[in-house]
Protein backbone atom coordinates (compact mmCIF):
# COMPACT_ATOMS: atom_id res chain seq x y z
CA UNK A 1 0.00 0.00 0.00
CA UNK A 2 1.10 3.38 -0.97
CA UNK A 3 2.05 6.02 1.66
CA UNK A 4 -1.07 8.49 0.08
CA UNK A 5 -3.52 5.22 0.59
CA UNK A 6 -2.05 5.26 4.01
CA UNK A 7 -2.45 8.49 4.80
CA UNK A 8 -5.93 8.81 3.22
CA UNK A 9 -7.61 5.35 3.80
CA UNK A 10 -8.11 5.10 0.30
CA UNK A 11 -9.00 1.45 -0.28
CA UNK A 12 -10.06 0.23 -2.87
CA UNK A 13 -8.62 2.26 -5.90
CA UNK A 14 -11.32 1.29 -8.18
CA UNK A 15 -13.36 3.67 -6.69
CA UNK A 16 -11.55 6.94 -7.06
CA UNK A 17 -10.72 9.27 -9.50
CA UNK A 18 -8.16 11.81 -9.06
CA UNK A 19 -8.69 15.86 -9.91
CA UNK A 20 -5.59 17.28 -11.21
CA UNK A 21 -6.72 21.12 -11.30
CA UNK A 22 -3.94 22.98 -13.30
CA UNK A 23 -4.22 26.45 -15.00
CA UNK A 24 -7.10 26.53 -17.08
CA UNK A 25 -5.79 30.07 -19.04
CA UNK A 26 -7.65 31.85 -16.87
CA UNK A 27 -7.03 31.24 -12.96
CA UNK A 28 -4.45 28.76 -11.20
CA UNK A 29 -6.19 26.26 -9.23
CA UNK A 30 -4.14 27.21 -6.30
CA UNK A 31 -5.14 30.81 -6.14
CA UNK A 32 -8.93 29.71 -6.42
CA UNK A 33 -8.61 27.31 -3.49
CA UNK A 34 -6.66 29.51 -1.29
CA UNK A 35 -9.19 32.83 -1.66
CA UNK A 36 -12.30 30.90 -1.94
CA UNK A 37 -13.36 27.62 -0.75
CA UNK A 38 -16.64 27.69 -2.03
CA UNK A 39 -15.31 28.46 -5.74
CA UNK A 40 -12.76 25.99 -5.21
CA UNK A 41 -15.57 23.00 -4.84
CA UNK A 42 -16.97 24.55 -8.10
CA UNK A 43 -13.94 23.02 -9.81
CA UNK A 44 -14.64 19.83 -8.73
CA UNK A 45 -18.12 19.92 -9.55
CA UNK A 46 -17.72 20.97 -13.07
CA UNK A 47 -18.93 19.23 -15.77
CA UNK A 48 -18.40 19.63 -19.70
CA UNK A 49 -20.67 17.06 -21.07
CA UNK A 50 -18.47 14.22 -20.49
CA UNK A 51 -18.51 11.52 -17.50
CA UNK A 52 -15.21 11.87 -16.51
CA UNK A 53 -15.64 11.52 -12.83
CA UNK A 54 -17.79 8.47 -13.66
CA UNK A 55 -16.94 6.90 -10.05
CA UNK A 56 -18.28 7.44 -6.65
CA UNK A 57 -15.44 9.02 -4.84
CA UNK A 58 -12.63 12.00 -6.61
CA UNK A 59 -9.55 12.88 -4.51
CA UNK A 60 -8.89 16.47 -5.67
CA UNK A 61 -4.93 18.11 -6.13
CA UNK A 62 -4.38 21.49 -6.96
CA UNK A 63 -1.25 22.80 -8.79
CA UNK A 64 1.33 23.99 -6.57
CA UNK A 65 2.90 25.82 -9.00
CA UNK A 66 5.34 27.59 -6.58
CA UNK A 67 7.35 24.37 -6.92
CA UNK A 68 7.82 22.15 -9.66
CA UNK A 69 5.75 18.72 -10.20
CA UNK A 70 4.07 19.40 -6.32
CA UNK A 71 0.28 19.18 -5.68
CA UNK A 72 -1.11 20.06 -3.01
CA UNK A 73 -4.04 18.22 -1.23
CA UNK A 74 -7.74 19.65 -1.33
CA UNK A 75 -10.30 17.10 -0.43
CA UNK A 76 -12.20 13.54 -1.40
CA UNK A 77 -15.65 14.79 -3.00
CA UNK A 78 -18.35 11.91 -2.73
CA UNK A 79 -20.39 12.62 -6.24
CA UNK A 80 -24.22 12.46 -5.09
CA UNK A 81 -24.87 11.65 -8.79
CA UNK A 82 -23.83 11.21 -12.07
CA UNK A 83 -26.87 13.47 -13.36
CA UNK A 84 -25.57 17.03 -14.53
CA UNK A 85 -27.34 19.64 -13.32
CA UNK A 86 -28.00 23.57 -14.47
CA UNK A 87 -25.13 26.12 -12.67
CA UNK A 88 -25.70 29.66 -13.78
CA UNK A 89 -22.04 30.12 -11.33
CA UNK A 90 -20.05 27.87 -13.56
CA UNK A 91 -20.79 29.89 -17.20
CA UNK A 92 -23.70 28.19 -18.12
CA UNK A 93 -21.79 24.58 -18.48
CA UNK A 94 -23.19 22.25 -15.77
CA UNK A 95 -21.88 20.89 -12.39
CA UNK A 96 -22.17 17.53 -10.48
CA UNK A 97 -23.37 17.56 -7.22
CA UNK A 98 -20.57 16.98 -5.04
CA UNK A 99 -19.86 16.55 -1.40
CA UNK A 100 -16.80 17.15 0.65
CA UNK A 101 -15.96 14.39 2.91
CA UNK A 102 -14.64 13.94 6.16
CA UNK A 103 -11.77 11.26 4.97
CA UNK A 104 -8.93 12.58 4.97
CA UNK A 105 -10.19 16.28 5.78
CA UNK A 106 -7.30 17.05 8.94
CA UNK A 107 -4.91 16.89 5.88
CA UNK A 108 -6.57 19.23 3.11
CA UNK A 109 -3.92 22.00 2.60
CA UNK A 110 -1.04 20.57 4.60
CA UNK A 111 -0.22 17.18 2.36
CA UNK A 112 2.06 17.59 -0.44
CA UNK A 113 3.16 15.54 -3.10
CA UNK A 114 5.51 14.71 -6.21
CA UNK A 115 3.92 13.61 -9.37
CA UNK A 116 5.72 14.70 -12.86
CA UNK A 117 2.72 15.05 -15.28
CA UNK A 118 3.87 17.43 -17.58
CA UNK A 119 3.09 15.28 -20.64
CA UNK A 120 -0.31 14.14 -19.48
CA UNK A 121 -2.90 16.40 -20.69
CA UNK A 122 -5.66 14.86 -18.90
CA UNK A 123 -6.82 16.11 -15.49
CA UNK A 124 -9.18 13.99 -14.08
CA UNK A 125 -7.40 10.32 -13.90
CA UNK A 126 -7.92 6.54 -12.46
CA UNK A 127 -6.56 6.55 -9.04
CA UNK A 128 -5.28 3.36 -9.52
CA UNK A 129 -3.08 4.10 -11.90
CA UNK A 130 -1.57 7.31 -10.46
CA UNK A 131 -1.33 6.90 -6.38
CA UNK A 132 1.54 4.59 -6.37
CA UNK A 133 3.80 7.13 -7.90
CA UNK A 134 2.70 10.01 -5.86
CA UNK A 135 5.64 11.00 -3.77
CA UNK A 136 5.05 12.36 -0.32
CA UNK A 137 7.00 15.90 0.02
CA UNK A 138 5.66 16.92 3.25
CA UNK A 139 2.65 17.50 6.05
CA UNK A 140 2.49 20.80 6.87
CA UNK A 141 2.44 21.79 10.67
CA UNK A 142 -0.96 24.08 9.46
CA UNK A 143 -2.87 24.39 6.12
CA UNK A 144 -1.21 26.22 3.45
CA UNK A 145 -2.65 29.79 3.44
CA UNK A 146 -0.02 31.76 1.14
CA UNK A 147 3.70 32.57 0.98
CA UNK A 148 5.67 33.42 4.18
CA UNK A 149 7.52 36.42 4.11
CA UNK A 150 10.83 36.54 2.86
CA UNK A 151 11.62 40.17 2.96
CA UNK A 152 10.65 43.75 2.38
CA UNK A 153 12.26 43.09 -0.88
CA UNK A 154 10.77 39.96 -2.07
CA UNK A 155 6.92 40.69 -0.46
CA UNK A 156 5.09 40.48 -3.98
CA UNK A 157 1.70 38.54 -3.40
CA UNK A 158 -1.17 37.53 -5.91
CA UNK A 159 -4.82 38.90 -4.87
CA UNK A 160 -5.80 35.37 -3.54
CA UNK A 161 -3.09 35.24 -1.90
CA UNK A 162 -3.35 38.58 -0.50
CA UNK A 163 -6.85 37.64 0.87
CA UNK A 164 -5.66 34.36 2.30
CA UNK A 165 -3.13 35.86 4.16
CA UNK A 166 -5.45 38.61 5.47
CA UNK A 167 -8.09 36.67 6.08
CA UNK A 168 -5.53 33.90 8.14
CA UNK A 169 -3.98 37.10 9.89
CA UNK A 170 -0.84 35.75 9.30
CA UNK A 171 1.33 36.36 11.99
CA UNK A 172 4.72 36.65 9.94
CA UNK A 173 3.19 39.34 7.49
CA UNK A 174 1.58 41.18 10.30
CA UNK A 175 3.95 41.54 12.53
CA UNK A 176 6.63 42.63 9.35
CA UNK A 177 4.03 45.33 7.89
CA UNK A 178 1.99 46.55 10.44
CA UNK A 179 4.45 48.70 11.72
CA UNK A 180 5.74 49.71 8.23
CA UNK A 181 5.42 52.69 5.98
CA UNK A 182 6.21 52.42 2.33
CA UNK A 183 5.33 52.62 -1.22
CA UNK A 184 3.85 49.63 -3.36
CA UNK A 185 2.46 48.91 -6.87
CA UNK A 186 -0.80 46.98 -7.84
CA UNK A 187 -0.27 45.53 -11.17
CA UNK A 188 -3.56 44.41 -12.79
CA UNK A 189 -3.96 41.68 -15.62
CA UNK A 190 -4.14 44.14 -18.45
CA UNK A 191 -0.84 45.20 -17.33
CA UNK A 192 -1.87 48.39 -16.18
CA UNK A 193 -0.18 49.49 -12.18
CA UNK A 194 -1.82 51.79 -9.57
CA UNK A 195 1.11 53.21 -7.55
CA UNK A 196 0.02 53.56 -3.65
CA UNK A 197 1.59 54.42 -0.52
CA UNK A 198 0.86 54.03 3.54
CA UNK A 199 1.65 56.77 5.87
CA UNK A 200 0.47 58.40 8.80
CA UNK A 201 -0.57 56.03 11.69
CA UNK A 202 -1.73 53.47 8.45
CA UNK A 203 0.55 50.55 8.07
CA UNK A 204 1.62 48.90 5.08
CA UNK A 205 -0.40 45.96 6.83
CA UNK A 206 -3.68 48.07 7.18
CA UNK A 207 -3.97 49.26 3.99
CA UNK A 208 -3.56 46.47 1.81
CA UNK A 209 -5.81 44.40 4.65
CA UNK A 210 -8.48 47.27 3.31
CA UNK A 211 -7.61 45.95 -0.51
CA UNK A 212 -8.70 42.48 0.80
CA UNK A 213 -12.10 43.56 2.59
CA UNK A 214 -13.33 45.79 -0.15
CA UNK A 215 -11.26 45.19 -3.59
CA UNK A 216 -10.79 49.02 -3.96
CA UNK A 217 -9.72 50.38 -0.66
CA UNK A 218 -11.54 53.30 -0.83
CA UNK A 219 -9.98 54.73 -3.91
CA UNK A 220 -11.97 56.52 -6.05
CA UNK A 221 -10.09 54.95 -9.05
CA UNK A 222 -10.33 51.26 -7.97
CA UNK A 223 -13.68 52.15 -7.02
CA UNK A 224 -14.91 53.00 -10.77
CA UNK A 225 -13.21 49.49 -12.17
CA UNK A 226 -14.94 47.53 -9.11
CA UNK A 227 -18.45 48.88 -10.53
CA UNK A 228 -17.66 48.62 -14.13
CA UNK A 229 -16.47 44.98 -13.93
CA UNK A 230 -18.94 43.80 -10.70
CA UNK A 231 -15.74 43.01 -9.08
CA UNK A 232 -13.74 41.08 -11.49
CA UNK A 233 -11.11 43.72 -12.35
CA UNK A 234 -9.09 42.74 -9.42
CA UNK A 235 -8.53 38.84 -10.00
CA UNK A 236 -5.02 38.35 -11.56
CA UNK A 237 -4.06 41.63 -9.81
CA UNK A 238 -0.17 41.37 -8.30
CA UNK A 239 0.43 43.47 -5.09
CA UNK A 240 4.53 44.31 -4.67
CA UNK A 241 6.15 46.21 -2.05
CA UNK A 242 8.51 48.89 -3.74
CA UNK A 243 9.82 50.79 -0.44
CA UNK A 244 9.58 50.11 3.17
CA UNK A 245 10.25 52.61 5.84
CA UNK A 246 9.90 52.73 9.52
CA UNK A 247 7.67 54.16 11.35
CA UNK A 248 9.58 57.30 12.15
CA UNK A 249 9.93 58.37 8.81
CA UNK A 250 8.74 61.89 7.87
CA UNK A 251 5.48 61.41 5.39
CA UNK A 252 6.38 63.88 3.32
CA UNK A 253 9.03 61.24 2.42
CA UNK A 254 6.78 58.65 1.57
CA UNK A 255 4.82 61.03 -0.61
CA UNK A 256 7.25 61.84 -2.63
CA UNK A 257 8.74 58.52 -2.88
CA UNK A 258 5.17 57.20 -4.01
CA UNK A 259 5.47 60.18 -6.29
CA UNK A 260 9.10 59.45 -7.50
CA UNK A 261 7.65 55.93 -8.88
CA UNK A 262 4.23 57.28 -10.12
CA UNK A 263 6.36 59.06 -13.04
CA UNK A 264 8.87 56.19 -13.11
CA UNK A 265 5.96 53.52 -13.89
CA UNK A 266 4.20 56.13 -15.94
CA UNK A 267 0.91 55.03 -13.79
CA UNK A 268 -0.11 58.48 -14.54
CA UNK A 269 -0.65 58.06 -18.62
CA UNK A 270 -0.64 54.13 -19.00
CA UNK A 271 -1.57 53.45 -15.44
CA UNK A 272 -5.13 54.12 -12.86
CA UNK A 273 -3.65 57.12 -10.87
CA UNK A 274 -5.39 60.63 -11.42
CA UNK A 275 -3.08 62.40 -8.73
Amino acid sequence: MSNLSRLLNLGDLSQYKIHAARYNQNSHPLDVFLSDRKEWANWTAWFNGKHDFNRPYVISFVDFYPERDAWLFAGIYRIKNYASRPDSSLAGTHAYDVELLEQGADLIGRLKLHLPLSQVRNVRLKAENYVSKMELIEVLRKPYTGPGFSGYDRSSLTWSELLSITQNKRQDWKTALAHMKGVYVITFSDGRNYVGSAYGEVGIWSRWNAYALSRHGDNAEMQELDAQTKGKFIEGARFTIIEAWPTRTEDSLIIKRENYWKEALMSRKTGINRN
